[in-house]
């Protein structure tokens, strides 16, 4: 009785694994073409979690006979989403904006293994984002910047924030934007952007160099001449290695503690509260120590082979100072040959 008992669970037990292979190879074979156990209806849209949303944002649409859904179109240059067959069922199906999505109203278009299509109305949220700006933030009427970021493709419209001062867009990709400056009163200004999602402003802030009191840029400026020490051949017309302009300043350094004393000029501070400019440093790191009509001394670490902007409150820099006659820079120690130096200016 026993032996009969154990024969008949070993019956039962192959029973259910061999129940239990058939449905894994079903399942299997059902979710080795990229559909799921809804097969395809005759779809109708009932509603979208959200009508509006960025890239990379989850969506869902529900309805009936949206089963086996096989591809998902945004209209906008025709960019597909990802299709996840676990998440397509019957009454709803569940994906992300894409990534590549372009931005603006435009439809999602779903169709499934039949053929059968239903279209819902959207907008993709694509503001543009600029990262960066080459070859630098700091402009004159006409200079030409490229700004790389995302959603750039489709924009209409670049502002100086705050103003009607245009940029003429001169090349757009989608991660690249090429514009020419414009003449503008305003000193600095973030930029407006405006694609087919709406407009943004920039974080980067863009500073007109007609608009700043300046030592040098392509040439001395103000009055001021050189009269720097451990420096030879200063070329103040460099146009291999620039920031702005036509050319930037190269100083060769000789010695140890040698200076660059630009003196003789004039500057009214009035209403300027920044002292700005660029260094591109040599073979390696060097320490400088900087200061105007030798006051107080502020002491900069320029990193090497690659320009760094420089921006120091003049409240705090030269507390006080109501005017300037001469700007010094000195090396600490040894020098390090090559540098070059840009857009040495006061801006409010």
């Amino acid at each position: 009785m026993k032996i009969k008992i154990f024969r008949n669970t070993i019956t039962l037990l192959t029973a259910v694994v061999g129940f239990a292979a058939s449905v894994f190879l079903y399942s299997c074979s059902k979710d080795s073409d990229g559909s799921n156990f809804s097969s395809a209806g005759d779809p109708v849209f009932g509603k979208i979690s959200r009508d509006s949303a960025a890239n990379g944002v989850v969506v869902s649409i529900t309805g009936s006979g949206l089963g086996d859904m096989r591809s998902i179109i945004f209209s906008n240059q025709n960019v597909p989403a990802k299709i996840t067959p676990t998440l397509n069922t019957a009454t709803s199906i569940i994906f992300n904006v894409p990534d590549t999505a372009y931005g603006g109203t435009q439809n999602i278009v779903l169709t499934n293994s039949a053929g059968k299509s239903i279209t819902v109305p959207f907008k993709v949220l694509a503001f543009a984002t600029v990262s960066t700006v080459s070859p630098s933030t700091d402009f004159m009427p006409g200079s030409v910047l490229t700004l790389t970021g995302v959603n750039l493709l489709d924009v209409t419209n670049v502002r100086l924030t705050g103003t009607s001062d245009n940029a003429t867009i001169i090349s757009k990709a989608k991660k690249q934007l090429v514009i020419k400056m414009p003449t503008t009163a305003k000193p600095r200004a973030t930029l407006d952007i405006t694609n087919a999602t709406g407009t943004s402003t920039t974080t980067q802030e863009f500073v007109s160099v007609a608009n700043a009191r300046v030592v040098y840029d392509d040439a001395l400026q103000s009055g001021f001449q050189s009269w720097s020490w451990g420096v030879d051949n200063i070329n103040f017309s460099n146009s291999s290695d620039k920031m702005c302009g036509n050319s930037s300043m190269d100083a060769g350094w000789t010695g140890s503690w040698g200076g660059l004393q630009f003196g003789g000029g004039s500057i009214d501070l009035t209403g300027m509260n920044y002292l700005t400019f660029y260094v591109k440093g040599g073979a390696a790191d060097q320490k400088y120590q900087v200061w105007l009509d030798w006051g107080p001394t502020t002491i900069i670490t320029v990193p090497k082979n690659v320009w760094t902007y420089y921006r120091f409150k003049l409240s705090d820099f030269a507390p006080g100072k109501t005017s300037v006659g001469t700007f010094i820079v000195q090396i600490q120690g040894d020098a390090v040959a090559g540098n070059y130096w840009d857009d040495i200016m006061f801006i409010k």
